[in-house]
């Protein structure tokens, strides 16, 4: 009885399968590459790399930034190792994948924080010829931009300093072009206003003068004027400097 039954299956299989309702059942494999999806394209990248600037003028490493399609932005700050003037170092750094228009800091150098002159020497005018004045002086040093001469001296004259000791100074004795100095204490401060100078007693000071507003970042020549009263009169001590670099 199995056999019939079976072998009645199997004719029943046999007639559909002439009749094509088996044929699409179960796929026949197949080596036809035609229908394999096309590969994926992987997507350009847009990133820019920035370069390193090291030690690249300034003018040259803000083209540089610009010309990548990044937007170049500058700082200062000093730097005993990098020439002023020059790039010290890049944020984001050297190397870095940023996107278009990104803002890049330059870092530029505004030399050393702090310079000594290799020497130099004193010129000065007395206040009275016939009580005359003792100058002397510990140098020329720039810090922060700033510079600053050391002076000792022993006047012959009696005075009172004007204000806070304020005056000028220039590159020329002939004052063609002015900016303000300031006096300071051997502490660095700020006398109090109308300070008193004696006569035969050791005066110590600082003078210091902005070299930005000077326009000169290692001045040879500093002449100077401090403004001074002896009663009402006022007048001004007139001393210059030089130094090298």
């Amino acid at each position: 009885m199995k056999k019939i039954i079976a072998l009645a299956l199997t004719l029943v299989v046999l007639l559909l399968s002439s009749c094509g309702f088996l044929s699409n059942v179960t796929p026949e494999p197949t080596n036809d590459t035609s229908r394999t999806p096309s590969s994926t394209q992987a997507p350009v990248s847009n990133k820019i790399k920035i370069p390193d600037l090291s030690n690249v003028d300034e003018s040259s490493a803000k083209l540089s930034i610009t010309n990548k399609g990044l937007l170049p932005v500058v700082e200062y700050e000093y730097s005993d190792t990098v020439a002023e003037g020059n790039v010290i170092r890049t944020n984001p750094s050297s190397g870095s994948s940023v996107d278009p228009d990104t803002k890049v800091t330059l870092y530029v150098s505004s030399g050393p924080k702090y310079i000594e002159a290799k020497d130099g020497t004193i010129e000065w005018y007395h206040i009275d010829s016939s009580n005359p004045d003792k100058w002397s002086f510990g140098g020329l040093e720039i810090y922060e931009g700033n510079l600053y001469i050391y002076c000792e001296t022993t006047f012959g004259t009696s005075f009172t300093l004007k204000n806070t000791g304020f005056g000028n100074a220039s590159l020329t004795d002939s004052f063609d072009k002015q900016v303000p100095l300031t006096l300071l204490d051997p502490d660095l401060k700020s006398f109090s206003a109308n300070t008193e100078v004696k006569a035969g007693e050791p005066f110590k000071f600082y003078i210091k003068i902005s070299l930005a507003q000077l326009d000169s970042d290692r001045p040879t020549h500093v002449a100077c004027e401090i403004v001074y009263l002896i009663g009402e009169k006022e007048s001004n001590i007139k001393v210059s400097f030089n130094a090298s670099w």
